[in-house]
C-alpha cells in the first residue's frame, strides 16, 4: 500500500470517527434541548402559577384590611360616648364616687356642662406618673394618671370636645378616645408632616374629629382616612 492509500483509509477512519462522534454530540444536543423544553413549560406553569397566587394574596390582603376597617369601624363605634381626661390626681383613701368627683371637677371647670347622672361609667386607664404642680399655693410633685369617661348623651361628649383648649389650658387635656389602629394611623400621618418640614402656606396636621374619624387639614380643606391606601392618598395630594 503506497502513502497516498494510506493517508486516504486514515482520513477515511477519522472522519467517519468525527461523524460517529458528531452524530452522538447531536443526539445528546437533542436530548438536552428537550429537557429545556420540558423545564421552560414548567417553569412558564410555575410562574403562572406564582401570578395566580400573587393576585390571591393581594386579594386576601385587600379584603383582610377591609375586614379590619369593618372592625376597627365596630370598635370605634362602642367608643362614641368615650372621651379621655389626663392628669386626674390620684389621692389617697380614693373611691369610685370620689374620683368621679374630681373628674367632674376637672371637666366643670374647662367649661363642660355635666353632672353625675350624665356619666354612665369612668375608670382610670393609665399607670401613675409624677408631675410638677403650682396650682393654689407653693409648688408641689402630685400622681396622677388618665381617666377614660363614659357619658350617656351625646350633647356632654361634644361640649368635652368643644372644651379641649380650656381644658389643655388648665393642665388637663382632654383626648378621643381612638383605637389603637386610628391612633397608630394618626401617628404615621404626623411622622410623614413632620419629615416636609417647612411648607409654603397654611399648615399641615393630622388629628381625629368629633366623630374620631383620623383627618389631614390645611386650611378649610380636609381629608379623612380609614387605610394605608387613603393615608398614602392624602398624604401626596397634601404635599404636592
Amino acid at each position: 500500500m503506497g502513502p497516498k492509500s494510506l493517508a486516504t483509509e486514515v482520513q477515511a477512519a477519522v472522519d467517519a470517527a468525527m461523524t460517529k462522534h458528531m452524530s452522538t454530540l447531536i443526539q445528546r444536543l437533542e436530548g438536552i434541548e428537550q429537557k429545556f423544553a420540558a423545564f421552560e413549560q414548567k417553569f412558564a406553569a410555575l410562574e403562572h402559577s406564582i401570578k395566580e397566587k400573587d393576585t390571591l394574596i393581594c386579594k386576601l390582603e385587600k379584603r383582610v384590611d377591609a375586614l379590619a376597617t369593618e372592625n376597627d369601624a365596630l370598635e370605634q363605634y362602642g367608643r362614641r360616648f368615650h372621651f379621655r381626661v389626663e392628669n386626674v390626681e390620684v389621692r389617697q383613701g380614693e373611691t369610685p364616687d370620689s374620683l368621679q368627683a374630681d373628674v367632674i371637677s376637672v371637666l366643670q371647670a374647662a367649661g363642660v356642662v355635666i353632672s353625675d347622672k350624665d356619666v354612665a361609667r369612668l375608670h382610670r386607664s393609665s399607670k401613675p406618673k409624677e408631675i410638677v404642680c403650682e396650682e393654689g399655693g407653693p409648688q408641689r410633685s402630685r400622681r396622677v394618671t388618665q381617666c377614660i369617661v363614659k357619658v350617656n348623651n351625646w350633647r356632654v361628649r361634644e361640649l368635652a370636645h368643644n372644651s379641649r383648649n380650656a381644658a389643655r389650658a388648665a393642665g388637663h387635656p382632654i383626648k378621643q378616645d381612638l383605637t389603637k389602629r386610628r391612633r397608630d394611623m394618626i401617628q404615621k400621618a404626623r411622622e410623614a408632616i413632620a419629615g416636609w418640614g417647612t411648607l409654603p402656606g397654611e399648615p399641615v396636621w393630622a388629628y381625629a374629629n368629633i366623630n374620631c374619624e383620623p383627618s389631614i387639614r390645611r386650611g378649610r380643606e380636609v381629608r379623612k382616612f380609614r387605610t394605608d391606601d387613603e393615608l398614602r392618598e392624602a398624604l401626596a395630594h397634601f404635599h404636592e
